[in-house]
């Protein structure tokens, strides 16, 4: 997730510094299991298979960032991989963007 969202710029926190934990337990439990499956499915050929297939010996967390974009960007461009790598930006901008600091910095309340 911190892979599609990238770095943002001040003063929104990076993605690592956001609490999902509540997200993630909503997503599990009301999310559409299409949903669900789609999300699964862009993390493995997103994340897994796409870096390997570019060369990579590990999958995207094992990336610098400079790689890891390098690889998201590359999915965005393929035929299927686009489709996962925009069911996956969904999926983060929910994520990130449920925490009550992002929202705060991204309406200039910070």
């Amino acid at each position: 997730m911190a892979a599609i969202i990238g770095d943002p710029q001040a003063p929104m926190p990076e993605f690592g510094d956001v609490d999902l934990d509540g997200f993630w337990r909503d997503f599990r439990d009301r999310a559409p299991v299409h949903l669900r499956a789609g999300l699964r499915t862009a993390t493995v050929m997103v994340a897994v298979v796409l870096p390997r297939l570019m060369g990579h010996r590990r999958g995207l967390g094992g990336l610098s960032n400079d790689e890891r974009d390098a690889v998201v960007q590359k999915a965005a461009s393929l035929p299927l991989f686009s489709d996962l790598t925009e069911v996956a930006k969904l999926v983060a901008c929910f994520a990130y963007f449920s925490d009550p600091v992002v929202q705060d910095a991204a309406r200039g309340r910070l």
